[in-house]
């Protein structure tokens, strides 16, 4: 019976590669069996104890339970809901870390996650260049705000993520060369066709990260890729209109940031500024869990003008303003010893690329918070981790 469920379940994990960049509900049903099959494997209490040799799990429940206390004092609690149904996708990572994926599956994984990646960069690219219509003209249950099947700033970082998890799985495969470097093309491409400015930071500073490391000891290879890697930046400036308008837009709002024309007009600009100017005023246990939103909202100008934010685009902002000083060292924390145990790991010079980015990426917004994204960083933590059974 055990067995059975085991195959099941990592079955399930494979399947998890083609769900997550491709839908939101078919990811949480399977999400949901994977738990509910853990649960039914048993050896809870060998389990936990797995879970709990690790310092960054323990922090991580310190920080999830430091929520919950939050509850306990600030002015109101309207938007907590929200907060913990997002909250509850970090109990996912010591589920997926106690389970013993076999070296096939997480090779499989790897490998499906890599070509459903290439699938959806592909028709990305053919959309973009009008070879093909927006597949919601073809399918009904597809948004046509979408890039494909996520937003243009998802897609864009799960694609960077794929072009991260590509270099570790093919480091040393000289076989395979040519693989690896259509994969690379058609990630790069789709990304720099899209606006998703965080997705198209990650992989160029990725891509400068491996051109110093594959050559760091052989210098004339390594001006010529820096050489090439910045006339690829230069054609795809002049090429793509949405990376030329993206790249303006950024550069001109970083070098005005004093101006009162961004100050005054900049959402990200308003909802930092507002933040920090509450925060202040309870640094220590912060407003309380879910209380951003309601707060923010008293402003009836605010409230008209920026009724779509949920927080202020800052992961750091956020949980500085809901939980304080406290709850932000707990969160520092959470990835400090995560970065520290991966440190010792054989492919340490790839993987401590994951938690960094991420640690990037709550500048950007409150991704925490965001399904698709977390979701993607819990299922690429965990091909990482149990990567060292394939190297």
């Amino acid at each position: 019976m055990r067995y059975k469920v085991n195959s099941i379940l990592q079955s399930l994990f494979v399947l998890l590669a083609i769900t997550i960049p491709v839908s939101v509900a078919a990811t949480n049903v399977v999400l949901g069996l994977i738990i509910f099959l853990w649960l039914l494997e048993g050896n809870i209490r060998f389990k936990i104890k797995s879970m709990f040799s690790e310092k960054w799990i323990i922090f991580l429940f310190i920080f999830f339970c430091w929520n919950i206390l939050a509850l306990f004092w600030g002015e109101n609690h309207n938007n907590s809901a929200w907060v913990f149904q997002r909250l509850a996708l970090l109990i996912l990572l010591p589920v997926l870390i106690t389970v013993n994926f076999k070296k096939s599956i997480i090779k499989k994984s790897i490998v499906v996650l890599l070509a459903t990646l290439v699938f959806i960069s592909v028709i990305a690219i053919l959309q973009d260049l009008s070879y093909i219509k927006h597949l919601s003209k073809y399918f009904s249950f597809i948004n046509s705000r979408n890039v494909v099947f996520t937003t243009y700033n998802y897609h864009n970082i799960i694609l960077a993520f794929g072009f991260l998890l590509s270099f570790l799985y093919f480091n040393k495969r000289k076989n395979t060369l040519w693989i690896h470097a259509l994969i690379i093309c058609c990630y790069f491409t789709s990304i720099f066709l899209e606006a998703g400015r965080a997705g198209q930071f990650l992989i160029i500073c990725y891509s400068v990260y491996y051109i110093l490391f594959y050559n760091k000891n052989k210098i004339f290879r390594l001006v010529f890729f820096l050489f090439a890697f910045a006339l690829v930046q230069v054609v795809a400036y002049n090429i793509s209109e949405t990376y030329k308008n993206r790249f303006d837009t950024t550069y001109y709002r970083l070098s005005n940031f004093d101006k009162e024309e961004i100050q005054q007009t900049e959402p990200r600009f308003v909802l930092a500024s507002w933040t920090i100017k509450e925060f202040i005023q309870k640094p220590i246990l912060g407003h309380g869990t879910g209380s951003f939103k309601y707060n923010f909202d008293k402003d009836p100008v605010f409230k008209e003008k920026y009724a779509r934010h949920m927080t202020p685009h800052n992961n750091y902002l956020f949980v500085l303003y809901e939980l304080g000083l406290i709850g932000f060292v707990l969160l520092v924390l959470i990835f400090y010893y995560k970065l520290k145990s991966l440190i010792f790991r054989k492919s340490k010079y790839h993987t401590i690329l994951l938690p960094i980015s991420f640690l990037f990426l709550m500048i950007i917004d409150s991704y925490l918070y965001i399904f698709s994204i977390l979701v993607m960083y819990i299922y690429m933590y965990t091909l990482f981790i149990n990567y060292k059974t394939t190297d």
